[in-house]
């Protein structure tokens, strides 16, 4: 299950925060709050601040002011062991198989040996089975997407941020991800998603954050 007790309460909160790309600046004041089972879709226009928001959470950028936090049983806690990150560029090292990855990154993670799938049900469950011997170099995007996906989903996090997860993915790709988000929320997870278009019925606890250009 997650790294802590999956049922422990996870939560992402943006306080007044206010982040600028050069001289120009993507928003002021934003605020909101990630709690555990609810998904937040982040929705609007190439370069209108969606993967700066992802970066924000991450820590991988700062804001010029506000606040970003983490919280877990109320107690204040650093994202790294808690957060599944998937970019809208999906990185590999080119010359592991699929398989081989995939086995590398359950490793990294230190998954629960108790709870811990098996690589082939992994490959099964994303559509991954023939290309397990598959150098991921030599992969689709949709198949990297696929491959992203599973990664994430071996690191078993409380909070997941996706960066436009849909890309590159056909029809039953797409349903994946939704069957994915449905049972990470219903067990108590949440998500952080960035797209261009609207989320799909999902569940009862799906928002919008619509981020629009300044008039």
């Amino acid at each position: 299950m997650f790294a802590a007790d999956p049922l422990a309460p996870t939560a992402l909160r943006f306080e007044n925060v206010t982040f600028s790309h050069g001289e120009r600046q993507l928003f002021g004041g934003l605020s909101f709050a990630l709690e555990a089972g609810q998904i937040l879709w982040i929705i609007g226009d190439n370069g209108i601040g969606k993967t700066s928001i992802l970066k924000l959470a991450l820590g991988l950028l700062k804001p010029e002011s506000g606040k970003i936090s983490y919280e877990r049983d109320g107690v204040s806690i650093t994202a790294r062991r808690f957060v599944g990150y998937v970019s809208h560029k999906d990185a590999f090292e080119p010359l592991l198989t699929v398989r081989e990855t995939l086995a590398f990154w359950r490793d990294v993670f230190e998954t629960d040996p108790e709870t811990e799938q098996d690589i082939d049900e992994i490959l099964s469950q994303f559509g991954l089975s023939g290309q397990a011997l598959q150098r991921t170099h030599s992969l689709s995007a949709g198949q990297k997407r696929r491959l992203a996906l599973a990664r994430m989903h071996i690191g078993n996090r409380a909070i997941w941020i996706m960066d436009e997860p849909k890309a590159a993915m056909d029809q039953t790709g797409q349903a994946l991800i939704d069957s994915l988000l449905r049972a990470h929320v219903q067990r108590g997870g949440s998500a952080l998603i960035a797209s261009h278009y609207g989320p799909a019925a999902i569940s009862k606890n799906t928002r919008k954050l619509i981020l629009e250009a300044p008039q």
